[in-house]
């Protein structure tokens, strides 16, 4: 996935900021890999929730509009803008 503003990420109800236009940590990305989305919802206008297994969620900020893009690669290279 690639947002270019900012992105939380929550690991067992944590919550952090670990990118903001740069990466402000990355500890938290270890939590990722081979997770299953398990939802995807809007937790407010400009918040897009990326719910993940083994307590991990992604928030993608888009900062300057609801209609700002998000791009999704899947593993077989397709690509979803939403």
């Amino acid at each position: 996935m690639q947002a270019l503003h900012r992105l939380e990420g929550e690991v067992s109800c944590v919550r952090g900021l670990w990118f903001d236009g740069e990466w402000v940590t990355t500890e938290g990305v270890i939590h990722v890999p081979r997770k299953t989305v398990i939802s995807i919802s809007n937790e407010s206008p400009l918040i897009l929730k990326v719910a993940l297994t083994g307590d991990v969620s992604l928030f993608f900020h888009t900062e300057v509009s609801q209609y700002e893009s998000i791009n999704v690669t899947y593993p077989d290279g397709s690509l979803e803008v939403i």
